[in-house]
């Protein structure tokens, strides 16, 4: 099967989707399948013949972000050379609603991964407010409702497009993780290296450093700890970085927070296997990819109890699942720091349970949707 995916970020901008979208290309390909990517063009971006590039121009408000204009040069004679079985967008914008207008002139099923919430992000335009939020949440359920089939990674973003007004079928399927990789790592990696000091307790966090992360209260958590020499790691880069460090330092802990800044996906496993516990305090994610793998590397999760999280964390199993609290959010660091035997255990189902997001098997899920939208099957 030859499978396109279209898709308004990839790589080299670092994201949750961008990874999983490589993730599952490599997947599929492994299964034998082609898989073509169509995104917009980024600076020192790689050829690749079964890479599509958009021209593109800098997102004014979200730095490092592209955004696809909306006319594509050569694209009507690359599909002739490699016509697709499927179109499966990741995206409801401009290369979302270009990869639609090809599926509906070559008669090919449409698929629509929810991966962001939207409406969620508004903030990133100079226009704010819920009369935005409104617009945008519509106009993604209309696209919604353009597709064959709609993915949601959680069960709460399910409800939420259900609510919001989608009538096609939705399925829920998580962005899978390499499992494997996680196995084995250097649990010393990050003392090794001289980026955190020897023999403390080591707290991570791992995504963009932006407004929706929700990094103030985690940072407000931290300082409100009672294991005093605990360290804070923050793993990620993003426009919030200055705030961030200024935060740190009027709470008076900017001697035990460290921010790593941007870490090739080579190494994360080695950063999440230097930690003894993994915070995530964002409150407007569909899955919490981290999560996953962090979970995969045996670190039990304090998060905030919030959409697709609820998914991603078995309260009191392998995490904890808070109120957007900062003093609860310390309280459960300090347990799961102080109380080895309990985060010895917690590690372990961690470890299990993250199986569940093992690429392979999600990667055989969605062959499964494909193969039945492309024979015509009924949802």
């Amino acid at each position: 099967m030859r499978i396109s995916m279209w898709s308004d970020s990839f790589y080299p901008y670092v994201s949750g989707v961008t990874r999983s979208l490589a993730d599952t290309r490599e997947s599929l390909k492994a299964l034998g399948h082609d898989v073509l990517i169509f995104a917009p063009n980024y600076p020192g971006a790689p050829d690749e013949e079964d890479v599509f590039r958009f021209p593109s121009v800098p997102a004014p408000t979200n730095p490092g972000f592209y955004l696809t204009l909306p006319f594509a040069p050569g694209l009507g004679q690359y599909l002739d050379r490699r016509r697709p079985d499927v179109v499966h967008i990741h995206s409801p914008f401009t290369t979302g609603r270009l990869g639609i207008r090809v599926a509906k002139k070559l008669d090919l099923p449409v698929i629509f991964t929810y991966h962001t919430m939207y409406a969620l992000y508004t903030h990133y335009s100079p226009v704010a407010g819920n009369f935005l939020k409104n617009i945008v949440a519509s106009y993604t359920v209309a696209v919604a409702n353009r597709a064959d089939l709609v993915i949601a990674p959680s069960t709460a973003v399910r409800e939420y497009l259900l609510d919001w007004g989608v009538r096609k079928p939705v399925e829920v399927l998580p962005s899978g993780i390499k499992f494997q990789d996680f196995a084995g790592r250097d649990p010393e990696y990050l003392r090794r290296n001289g980026l955190v000091p020897p023999d403390r307790p080591l707290v991570l966090t791992a995504g963009r450093l932006a407004k929706e992360k929700n990094l103030e209260v985690l940072l407000e958590a931290f300082a409100a700890m009672k294991v005093k020499d605990a360290v804070l790691v923050l793993a990620g880069d993003g426009p919030m970085r200055r705030d961030l460090e200024s935060k740190a330092e009027a709470l008076g802990v900017q001697d035990r927070v460290f921010f790593l800044g941007k870490v090739p996906p080579s190494v994360m496993p080695d950063v999440y296997a230097s930690g003894d516990v993994f915070v995530f305090t964002s409150m407007t994610e569909t899955q919490g990819l981290v999560i996953a793998e962090a979970k995969a590397a045996g670190l039990p999760i304090v998060a905030v109890d919030a959409l697709g999280v609820t998914d991603a964390v078995k309260h009191e199993e392998d995490g904890f699942l808070l109120p957007n609290n900062a003093l609860a959010i310390a309280s459960a660091l300090d347990l799961l720091l102080s109380d080895h035997e309990r985060r010895r255990r917690m590690s372990s189902r961690a470890r299990e349970n993250a199986k569940a997001f093992s690429m392979d098997r999600i990667a055989r899920e969605l062959l499964r949707i494909y193969e039945k939208l492309v024979a015509g099957t009924a949802f």
